[in-house]
């Protein structure tokens, strides 16, 4: 899933990226007969300074509706893309790129990339 995109839910479960489809997720509630029958929407958003969850795009629900909400947080333990690509550029496992053999490409080879153009 992209950032930003969306689940939405149907009748018969949910539709996923692709028209995939997923039951509905039933809970039930301690040991009573009651059970609960709740859609999952997954999106994503960002943690503000104060506190708080913005979501990237609204929710396709109605608004003034109480829900239960799970964040997903990257671990701190996370390795940085600087020191990913430190240790990707040291490692001897990629040692065969310094090969000019491997050189197949030049910088006249393609065509320019400009973001929202198509050629």
């Amino acid at each position: 899933m992209r950032p930003g995109e969306m689940r939405s839910a149907s009748k018969e479960g949910y539709v996923l990226p692709g028209g995939r489809h997923r039951e509905k997720a039933c809970l039930l509630a301690g040991s009573s007969k009651i059970v609960l029958v709740m859609n999952a929407i997954e999106t994503t958003g960002v943690v503000d300074a104060q506190h708080q969850l913005r979501l990237d795009k609204p929710l396709p629900i109605a608004g003034h509706s109480r829900v239960r909400v799970i964040v997903l947080v990257p671990d701190e333990a996370d390795i940085s893309e600087t020191a990913w690509t430190e240790t990707v550029a040291s490692s001897p496992a990629f040692d065969f790129l310094k090969d000019t053999a491997e050189d197949i490409y030049t910088a006249t080879d393609g065509k320019p990339f400009v973001a929202g153009l198509a050629s």
